[in-house]
């Protein structure tokens, strides 16, 4: 399989960048990889790269992208729920600088 890559600066198309360039060509074992889910590592001009499934990345992009309030609020329910909030626990907001 010939994929389209180099290391000029993608084009942008939408949400999506588009690499124009020499083709750059994956092994049997790397497309086998990367088609079961396994992430595959490779060096192109000195730079590494990886690839992965576009249903992954789409998951690290969302986490990277998101602005994780929903997980603040789920953290301090938690931290009500298991007492963080209670008198005299300030005591563990901070800590020695020499134990």
């Amino acid at each position: 399989m010939t994929l389209t890559g180099s290391l000029e600066p993608p084009v942008r198309d939408g949400d999506n960048a588009v690499w124009e360039g020499d083709p750059m060509t994956l092994t049997d074992e790397q497309l086998r990889a990367a088609a079961t889910g396994q992430h595959v590592r490779f060096c192109l001009n000195g730079v590494e790269f990886v690839i992965i499934r576009s249903e992954v990345f789409d998951k690290v992009k969302a986490l990277l992208d998101s602005d994780h309030q929903e997980l603040r609020m789920m953290l301090a329910r938690s931290s009500e729920g298991n007492g963080w909030d209670e008198p005299g626990m300030e005591a563990y907001d901070s800590y020695p600088t020499n134990p």
